[in-house]
């Protein structure tokens, strides 16, 4: 299984081959650049260019009619301007797609191209974009999924989201060791911790 964090500012992914970790690494496309994108093609704010993803957004163009029109907010008060929607979502489809090129690269780098049975999960802000598994399928050919919250027990229903699985799986393995750690032996002062 591999799993992919697409995070603001970063982007990791690591692969498992059963319990073992064959592969660890960052990519230099994260979520920021998706936004970036779209304010640079649109020239829009960074805060516009993020509404508009989150509300229009889709990372493969097949999913969206191309005659759809949206409006594109303009600086100073300007009144607002429509464009076609399949060109926010060329956009965005282009950074996804170049996005799972680099997974797919690491992926064969490490001879796991044709091992991940259990697929590829999402994690992130980043997987929250439509399409995003979609694209994975098509470039990795294997099954794609968000990761979600399992096992906490009174977890917010409203963080059960890929946004928060890492958060939440970090808070997990934390307590894992908390309950693994031995017991703290009553030592004799300063010569216990020097004999150690």
């Amino acid at each position: 299984v591999a799993l992919l964090d697409i995070g603001l500012q970063s982007s990791s992914l690591v692969v498992y081959d059963g319990d073992a970790c064959v592969l660890a690494t960052g990519l230099p496309i994260s979520a920021d650049h998706f936004t970036r994108d779209i304010g640079y093609v649109f020239k829009v704010s960074y805060e516009d260019a993020e509404a508009l993803k989150q509300q229009y957004g889709c990372a493969i163009t097949g999913l969206t009619a191309e005659s759809t029109l949206i409006e594109i907010p303009m600086a100073d008060g300007r009144p607002s301007r429509e464009a076609k929607r399949y060109e926010l979502v060329e956009t965005l489809e282009a950074r996804a797609e170049q996005l799972f090129d680099m997974v797919h690269t690491e992926i064969r780098r490490a001879n796991m191209d044709r091992k991940l049975f259990e697929g590829i999960v999402l994690s992130g802000g980043g997987a929250l974009l439509n399409g995003m598994c979609d694209m994975a399928e098509r470039i990795l050919n294997c099954s794609a999924s968000n990761a979600l919250v399992k096992g906490i027990g009174e977890w917010p229903d409203n963080l059960d989201s890929p946004v928060w699985t890492c958060a939440a799986g970090l808070a997990m393995y934390s307590a894992k060791l908390k309950l693994h750690r031995p017991a703290k032996r009553a030592g004799a002062g300063l010569l216990s911790l020097v004999m150690r």
